[in-house]
């Protein structure tokens, strides 16, 4: 089942956007705040995507790797196959694909038994634990995931619930269709879904929150402090390395840095991330002033799993553009008003942004950071990034000049 079988009608997500303020983005948020007590308490929720809860309504609760009650009314209220929702990341940590299943087969799905409470906490708590095969999880359990963007990009149940379960510090979320019986008899939490989206739209204008305390780090490249700015309603960190005193001697030698697991971590030749990484902190220690944020923006804002498909669309002659545009993404969906708001939270507002791609200067500038110098961060190209290089500064706009061929 694709995430987009979930799409909410076009009239709430439009009845969301225009009602964004005032009484409304308060009653908005007293309702999500119910129904994520009621999360927290182990109790499902019911998410109407539409006006009826019998052809609309949705059963969630939160995943764990223990048996709890929320499951077990799932079970009992719900028709139809169970789905698991995890993060694409979660998914390609435990090795196993997700097998969705067109939104229109359901009815023809078998649902699980509703005394398979057992079962649903031993294949979760395996799937959870790294330690479960495709083999070994039943039919009538469904693996899907939300798509990047999340629910500002996706007005859709898959996404909301998602939303929800990170808010409750819940790995994921179980989602089942609202029995027949359900609207009748289950008194569930209900929520309908421009609410989700609207709380959701509130939630994003507010800025991370910085973390109390900060560490010494030492490096290969020099000593640093670390920062923490956190969003737990959506489930992301952000790392601030900076090094001395940032608050005060003039505009600021900043990099702004977008999470590459494969390049940062394994070292990988494909890209110039990893490399871009240990340039920019050898220049901010050799200045003794500046600051490297670390943006959880993992393959430009469309998230590893993704970002794999892509490469292996790449190993097929297309280049990164063309690979993120076949799975339905623009070539760069990343922006930057928190990494803008961060930079103020630690006193900067002028800055010697350390890129070559021009978006990075605009959106700091259009949120209120002046770059006062662009400061160029070139990587010697080799064989295996060569093709990608020069796709972003032809197709991207980022300022290469000519990518040398490498020998």
């Amino acid at each position: 089942m694709s995430p987009k079988s979930f799409q909410a009608p076009n009239g709430a997500a439009k009845s969301a956007a225009s009602n964004h303020h005032g009484k409304r983005s308060s009653a908005a948020a007293q309702r999500v705040q119910a129904a994520l007590s009621s999360l927290r308490a182990d109790q499902p929720i019911c998410i109407l995507s539409g006006k009826d809860v019998l052809t609309d309504g949705w059963l969630a609760a939160v995943a764990s790797s223990h048996t709890h009650r929320g499951v077990e009314l799932l079970l009992q209220w719900g028709q139809g196959p169970l789905f698991l929702a995890l993060s694409a990341e979660q998914w390609a940590e435990t090795g196993i694909e997700p097998n969705w299943s067109p939104m229109a087969s359901i009815a023809s799905c078998a649902g699980p038994p509703v005394d398979a409470l057992d079962t649903v906490a031993a294949v979760v708590s395996r799937i959870l634990e790294g330690g479960a095969a495709r083999g070994d999880v039943p039919g009538w359990i469904q693996g899907i995931s939300p798509q990047p963007g999340g629910m500002l990009r996706y007005a859709s149940v898959v996404e909301a619930a998602y939303a929800l379960s990170r808010r409750s510090a819940a790995r994921g979320v179980f989602l089942r269709r609202a029995g027949d019986e359900c609207a009748r008899a289950c008194g569930f939490q209900m929520l309908d879904l421009s609410a989700i989206l609207e709380d959701q739209r509130a939630l994003n204008g507010r800025p991370p929150i910085q973390m109390p305390g900060a560490a010494r780090i030492p490096t290969r490249r020099g000593e640093f402090r670390m920062e923490i700015f956190s969003e737990p309603w959506a489930g992301l960190d952000y790392s601030a390395l900076i090094k001395g005193d940032v608050r005060h001697g003039g505009p600021v030698l900043v990099r702004l840095h977008s999470a590459c697991f494969t390049g940062d971590i394994l070292g990988s030749l494909r890209c110039d991330c990893g490399a871009q990484v240990d340039a920019a902190l050898t220049r901010i220690a050799k200045e003794g002033r500046g600051i490297l944020l670390y943006l959880p923006q993992e393959g430009r804002g469309i998230g590893l799993y993704q970002k794999l498909q892509a490469y292996a669309a790449q190993d097929t002659g297309m280049d990164t553009v063309e690979a993120n545009e076949r799975q339905g993404f623009s070539s760069d969906l990343r922006e930057y008003g928190k990494a803008a708001c961060i930079l103020r939270s630690l006193g900067v507002r002028e800055v010697r942004l350390m890129t070559n791609n021009p978006h990075k200067i605009a959106g700091l500038e259009e949120n209120g950071i002046r770059v006062l110098e662009r400061v160029p961060l070139i990587i010697e190209p080799n064989p295996e990034n060569q093709a990608y290089l020069e796709t972003k500064r032809t197709r991207m706009g980022h300022l290469l000049g000519c990518v040398e061929r490498s020998e």
